[in-house]
């Protein structure tokens, strides 16, 4: 409802939507799935959601070079390729993700105390 009501969140809704879909339901992974992502982040003008398409897109492309030079360099066996690559694109969406509910509660609990004022409505009756 709130979609239809306000057009312009569609892009913002959109982009969460494809980003849990991909952190959560995407079983084999690559970094140019984020393609859309960073499309849509850019659409939904919210700072929020570029920082999390930025850090998960540097977090991938940090990858490919682990896999193609460092793992044949350093010897490290498939399993420990594997954890850091996983930790390498998984980590920093999800620290940013962490960071944005954490301000968002932040903001929550100290707007929840405060007194909000309406705004003063003129009494022109008093003529």
């Amino acid at each position: 409802r709130r979609i239809i009501a306000l057009p312009a969140r569609l892009p913002l809704a959109a982009f969460e939507v494809i980003f849990v879909f991909l952190l959560l339901a995407t079983t084999n992974f690559r970094g140019w799935y984020l393609i859309w992502l960073v499309a849509l982040a850019a659409m939904a003008a919210s700072n929020w959601a570029v920082a999390r398409s930025v850090a998960w897109s540097a977090g991938a492309m940090a990858a490919y070079p682990l896999l193609i030079w460092i793992w044949g360099w350093r010897g490290y066996t498939f399993t420990r390729v594997e954890l850091i690559v996983v930790a390498l694109m998984f980590l920093p969406p999800l620290t940013v993700s962490a960071a944005q509910v954490a301000t968002w509660l932040w903001n929550q609990r100290n707007t929840a105390g405060s007194v909000r004022l309406s705004p003063t409505i003129p009494d022109d009756t008093a003529n």
